[in-house]
């Protein structure tokens, strides 16, 4: 049976928990701003910061499924003798 004095305890533990899950959300926030930031001031690449993402724990937050993985075609096009233009997916920027 619940008393008032487990439920006030237990009340307690999850307003606790609740301060804890808002520090790290706040945290996250912060590496992506901070990954972003590098990212556009040229400091790092676009590989690098998808790198930084994963290693933060954040790039689930950018695809929340895996990107779509491209043929080494698509990617190095000129290397295949064609440009690839017909074949390759529209890149968001």
């Amino acid at each position: 049976m619940h008393t008032p004095e487990r439920n006030a305890a237990f009340e307690k533990y999850v307003l606790a928990q609740l301060r804890c899950a808002r520090a790290r959300i706040k945290l996250l926030i912060n590496e992506i701003d901070t990954i972003g930031l590098a990212l556009k001031s040229g400091a790092i690449g676009p590989d690098e910061a998808i790198y930084a993402l994963h290693e933060a724990g954040t790039l689930n937050f950018l695809w929340p499924m895996p990107p779509p993985i491209r043929s080494d075609e698509e990617i190095n096009p000129k290397e295949n003798g064609h440009d690839g233009a017909e074949n390759s997916p529209p890149l968001n920027r």
